[in-house]
């Protein structure tokens, strides 16, 4: 299978590790608790004015989690609810089944990546054509940061494959299908169980069709979303969804310039976007179901955008990458419009090649891409003519580069004794799900000033997001004497982000920081 190729190569990063972290808590104690009596799993968020509480409040568990329930990271019992628990609970049952081997840890969500693409395919055949389905499951396939976003042991899959389910279920039940309202329902509350922030936009858009554009059963469906806002209650009370759209330390024009370039370039060209409202939405000659398809897409994918500017805390694509299945559906039916209405014997013809063009080519997306955001243009360059990241697809497909985690563990496995303890100031969760010792520092910085030095400490010099003069305090505490370690020191292992994947880094670099206290 395509999704599967060289899945398992590389080492867990941490928020890879994170997930499998707490999903081996779930499965062990009915919920996934941030503590577990040797390692704290706390959000990777450093925010301004933080200083102070990491040099006092992060020296001892007692000090550390009081500050941290208070800070939102977990309940005052050290149950997560950062994020719902579906991911957690596939990686769980993968741990189980597999121990600490990446394939197994990752196969549940390759399982979800896959379905996507049969379940677009279906979506596409029944409504347009099978040759437009063709075209999506490629222009999909091929979608080098969706490729590599569903490859991850997190929830990016799952949330991407319900995404698509609950447009689908959506499509079925306005389209009269037995039970529709009620499937719809059920693959939403699913949808939410991986992802709580992305459903809410997209049902909106759901919501103002069904109850203002198409008013004939408005009474049912006005019912419809109601039984599912009640399902959607008890989470969104008690994750404290409200509290979480706090103010945030990225200005608005960043996040907006972000993930409207990351949209653009890596969800669906906006020239396409363009070009589906003037050649399938508007036009009279396209087909009724390709129209209502395209314009229902469409609305769903701006309509997320729109939410996620206002609603993430920083411009990741991981925010936005759900909805690829929604662009390509665009993509290849915008492509199959044009082959029908200027090359009508041989429309596939045409249809095949914008697709390709579409997926080689930055052809679609280039032109706008400065002038949403300079400053990711300049860490994620389109290409000139050939998308660059056709290489990242190459490069998890069939290149062996060097991995840190996985040096990093491997180094450590055979030297560590009784008693040890490791002190990192990121990829720190790895480390703990891996070799499974007590771990200290990470972003929160958690006990890297405790009483007794850590034995090990392994420091990512390229890591600017932590508060330093801890750690440097901590190393001033001890006598330390540098270890061996083949490991280059960039600041993680296999981040999926455009701007940050190992395979835009250039090798060599300097190597990472190993020490050992002197005893």
């Amino acid at each position: 299978m395509w999704l599967s190729i060289g899945a398992g190569r590389r080492a867990l990063w941490q928020d890879e590790a994170a997930t499998a972290l707490l999903g081996k808590s779930l499965v062990e104690h009915g919920r996934p608790l941030a503590w577990d009596g040797k390692n704290l799993v706390t959000m990777d968020d450093f925010r301004a004015g933080e200083e102070a509480a990491i040099g006092a409040a992060m020296k001892s568990v007692e000090t550390a989690i009081p500050y941290l329930v208070a800070r939102g990271d977990f309940a005052a019992d050290t149950t997560w609810i950062g994020h719902p628990w579906g991911s957690f609970l596939l990686a769980g049952v993968a741990h189980t089944l597999g121990g600490t081997d990446e394939f197994v840890l990752r196969l549940p969500f390759l399982i979800c990546g896959a379905a996507a693409l049969a379940l677009l395919f279906a979506a596409l055949a029944r409504r347009v054509g099978t040759v437009p389905a063709w075209l999506a499951v490629a222009v999909l396939a091929f979608d080098a940061f969706w490729f590599v976003h569903v490859r991850q042991c997190r929830y990016y899959a799952p949330s991407s494959c319900f995404a698509l389910a609950t447009f689908v279920a959506y499509l079925r039940w306005r389209e009269g299908a037995r039970f529709g309202a009620a499937v719809f329902v059920a693959v939403a509350f699913a949808w939410f169980q991986f992802d709580f922030g992305s459903p809410f936009a997209a049902l909106a858009v759901f919501a103002v069709d069904a109850l203002v554009i198409d008013r004939k059963r408005a009474l049912a469906s006005l019912a419809t979303f109601a039984v599912l806002g009640l399902l959607y209650l008890p989470s969104v009370l008690y994750f404290d969804l409200v509290d979480r759209l706090r103010p945030t330390d990225t200005p608005l024009e960043v996040r907006a310039g972000g993930l409207a370039f990351f949209t653009n370039q890596y969800v669906l060209p906006f020239t396409l976007a363009a070009a589906a409202l003037a050649l399938v939405v508007f036009s009279k000659r396209a087909e009724a179901p390709t129209r209502r398809l395209v314009a229902l897409a469409l609305a769903v994918v701006f309509a997320e955008l729109a939410w996620m500017v206002r609603a993430s805390p920083y411009p990741f694509l991981r925010y936005v990458i759900a909805f690829a299945p929604l662009g390509a559906l665009v993509t290849a039916c915008v492509a199959w419009e044009a082959g029908r209405r200027w090359l009508p014997r041989r429309a596939g013809v045409l249809a095949t090649g914008l697709c390709a063009l579409a997926v080689v080519s930055p052809l679609f997306a280039a032109p706008l891409s400065r002038a949403l955001s300079a400053d990711f243009d300049d860490l994620c360059a389109p290409g000139r003519f050939v998308r660059s990241e056709l290489d990242v697809l190459a490069s998890e497909l069939f290149r062996s580069v060097p991995d840190p985690n996985r040096a990093v563990v491997d180094s450590l496995r055979g030297q560590l004794r009784d008693g040890d303890e490791i002190l990192a100031n990121y990829e720190d969760l790895p480390l703990a799900f891996y070799l499974d010792v007590p771990v200290r520092g990470g972003v929160a910085g958690f006990r890297v000033e405790a009483a007794t030095p850590a034995r090990w400490v392994v420091l990512r010099r390229t890591v600017g997001w932590v508060h330093w003069p801890a750690y440097e305090r901590a190393l001033a505490a001890a006598r330390y004497q540098r270890g061996s370690l083949d490991a280059p020191d960039i600041p993680w292992g296999n981040n999926p982000d455009p701007s940050a994947h190992w395979s835009r880094i250039p090798f060599p670099v300097a190597p990472l920081t190993l020490l050992r206290r002197a005893d």
